[in-house]
């Protein structure tokens, strides 16, 4: 029941409020692209290259998440995932993008770097549109998957939102008080 609680303001802050645009909300997004899909015990595992390119650099990772269908009357279900390094990949643009929009507001990055950082996750909602104020609701039914990523052992927090149908992603804010842990974990594999 604590879980639930703890949970239901981050439920309500991502359906009614919801990152749209960089600009609105404190959010990064990137280009996806399909690399497997297969079904892992009762979950349906994705992962997608992600691309976030500016003029300068081209920053590349993977995502790769076990989508699981919510159950019962549950609002959201908890999953794991990871996120993976891609040789060559550019990140200092992202991971400054990320700095301001995460409100970090003393990012550090990390010296050692790893190939996979794994992360659990809730699974907020799937079937999900993009409102015009940025929110997401279920009605109509959409393409996007709303997600609350847990970083540093549940230490650092952020939104993770796909849509798979339009091939974007984004990182968006959870809490300013989790920026300068997000960017410093992700900086580990970006």
């Amino acid at each position: 029941m604590r879980i639930f609680r703890l949970l239901i303001p981050a439920l309500l802050a991502t359906l009614c409020s919801g990152p749209h645009a960089q600009e609105e909300s404190g959010g990064v997004s990137f280009r996806i692209s399909e690399v497997s899909n297969s079904t892992v015990g009762d979950a349906r595992e994705y992962v997608w290259l992600a691309t976030h390119e500016t003029k300068s650099a081209k920053a590349q990772f993977l995502i790769s998440i076990q989508l699981k269908q919510v159950q019962g009357g549950s609002l959201f279900a908890f999953s794991k995932g990871y996120f993976a390094r891609v040789p060559g990949s550019q990140s200092s643009e992202l991971l400054k993008q990320l700095a301001v929009a995460l409100a970090a507001n003393k990012p550090r990055l990390s010296e050692s770097k790893v190939q996979k950082l794994p992360f659990d996750f809730a699974i907020l909602g799937t079937g999900l549109t993009r409102e015009s104020g940025g929110g997401f609701s279920s009605k109509p039914a959409g393409p996007w998957i709303a997600t609350k990523v847990f970083l540093a052992k549940g230490e650092g927090e952020v939104f993770l939102n796909i849509d798979p149908r339009a091939s974007i992603g984004e990182f968006s804010i959870k809490d300013e008080d989790y920026g300068n842990i997000v960017v410093f974990e992700l900086s580990k594999v970006l």
